[in-house]
């Protein structure tokens, strides 16, 4: 009977160091390795498109000025679905500006106004 009150003193103390343990490591954790990673610095990179980085800012303008045009015509904000359908959208209009863009500037490829 002594031995399972020893335990059960010894063990409420050893239960507060274990999960103390456990939440300074995951504390750590976040900090190092989670996106907003404080001490490493953050890469704000989302892909690359013919050599070019294309930053998070860059795509996110994009999706807002396709999102605020789609509210602007249809009236309401778009749902999660639309939304994704908006962010596939802006990462291809982000092909034609880094990629295609350059290349009808070398043929000498242009529209002109009147058109």
């Amino acid at each position: 009977m002594a031995l399972i009150t020893k335990l059960r003193e010894k063990m409420g103390r050893l239960v507060v160091v274990i999960i103390g343990l456990a939440i300074m490591m995951f504390v750590l954790t976040d900090l190092f390795v989670g996106n907003g990673s404080t001490f490493l610095g953050q890469d704000n990179d989302v892909g690359e498109i013919s050599g070019e980085t294309v930053s998070f800012e860059e795509f996110q303008a994009q999706v807002d000025q396709l999102s605020a045009n789609f509210s602007f015509n249809v009236g309401r904000n778009p749902s999660d679905k639309e939304l994704l359908t908006l962010r596939d959208q802006a990462w291809e209009l982000l092909i034609v500006k880094h990629a295609y863009e350059s290349e009808y500037q070398k043929i000498g490829l242009s529209v002109h106004d009147d058109e």
